[in-house]
């Protein structure tokens, strides 16, 4: 079956963990790993009994019972939050983090949170992945095998993951953040991340052959939001969110995210370009006319003939997206709140 990867198109916040976690239950997949840069990014599944999942270091893809959760040996571990999590969901018999992973240590979060260019200028959450992932890339940081707490869940995921996929498996990345959010892509730099959230960064923080790369879902959030400092184009005001009854709280900070964008007004200049940018087999909508052709050959598996995904997600449903403006590719999973719907069905996109 190979590996399908969920990647955001556009700032993040767009319902990966959701998705993530319904493709590892549908496929029955083997693994689920979690790519990324480190904790920075929560990830979150509200479910109609009122119980929910709120990750920031595992992903979200345990609902099938016999489905291992991975951490990729590009992601950052901070130990106490891997095991809160662990022992949290009960999942300790069924988590491994790469001996190869940077670790997140207390005084990464303090050197970010005195750093007053991450924490004002940037609007960072100040999580430590940034600082971790600095200092191992000047071979200073410690690594997950260095880590006594972690060593009964230590493993060599890229070998795992890679043979699962040779021998028929279903192997499910899931990726954090967003494709805007890239260090070395964004035009927006220096508000963006420590490291690329791209297709090919997921797989790469995974450790996975490009060779097994099946799918890739690109996911789109019908009303875009930013989290921290940054240009977001067509943003509401607080008065606009208030009136929509569209207000938004942060799954990592808790706060009030305050920055949403217009998708109306928004699609036309920017996810045609997320589309063949930054989505891989499920990308089929580039053209060369468009101005972000050339992103296609680095962030694209050269897939031509998509699989098409028609579906909308929400906590553990999934319902057929009934219609579509011409400028949404067919090819694309919108992830939004079920109120945004109304009640014959129809998505409100005013």
């Amino acid at each position: 079956m190979c590996a399908t990867l969920v990647v955001d198109a556009l700032w993040g916040d767009s319902g990966k963990g959701k998705i993530a976690a319904y493709s590892a239950l549908k496929q029955k997949a083997a693994f689920c790993v979690r790519a990324g840069t480190g904790t920075n990014a929560g990830h979150s599944i509200y479910f109609e009994d009122g119980s929910e999942i709120r990750t920031h270091q595992l992903c979200c893809g345990w609902l099938h019972p016999r489905t291992q959760l991975r951490i990729g040996s590009g992601v950052a571990v901070d130990p106490e939050i891997f095991l809160r999590e662990i022992r949290k969901y009960k999942l300790a018999d069924r988590t491994g983090v790469d001996l190869r992973c940077p670790v997140i240590e207390p005084e990464h979060r303090a050197r970010e949170v005195q750093d007053r260019h991450l924490a004002a200028t940037l609007g960072s959450v100040c999580s430590g992945s940034g600082a971790a992932r600095a200092d191992f890339v000047l071979r200073r940081a410690r690594q997950a095998r260095d880590i006594p707490e972690l060593q009964d869940f230590l493993t060599d995921v890229p070998r795992e993951i890679n043979t699962a996929c040779r021998d028929g498996g279903a192997v499910v990345i899931e990726s954090s953040q967003g494709t805007y959010l890239s260090l070395a892509l964004t035009t927006d730099y220096p508000f963006c991340t420590s490291d690329n959230c791209t297709t090919v960064a997921a797989a790469d923080d995974a450790g996975l052959n490009w060779q097994f790369i099946k799918d890739v879902i690109l996911v789109v959030k019908a009303v875009p939001s930013r989290v921290g400092a940054g240009p977001l184009p067509f943003e509401m005001s607080a008065g606009e969110q208030d009136r929509r009854g569209i207000v938004e709280y942060g799954v990592t900070t808790g706060r009030r995210v305050a920055r949403l964008a217009s998708f109306d007004r928004l699609r036309n200049q920017r996810l045609s370009q997320a589309t063949c940018a930054r989505s891989a087999s499920e990308g089929n909508a580039a053209r060369r006319d468009e101005p972000a052709d050339e992103w296609w050959h680095i962030s694209g598996t050269g897939h031509q003939n998509p699989r098409v995904i028609e579906t909308y997600s929400y906590r553990e449903s999934i319902f057929r997206l009934p219609g579509r403006c011409p400028l949404w590719p067919r090819n694309v999973i919108f992830c939004v709140p079920i109120h945004w719907w109304h009640d014959d069905g129809v998505l409100d996109r005013s």
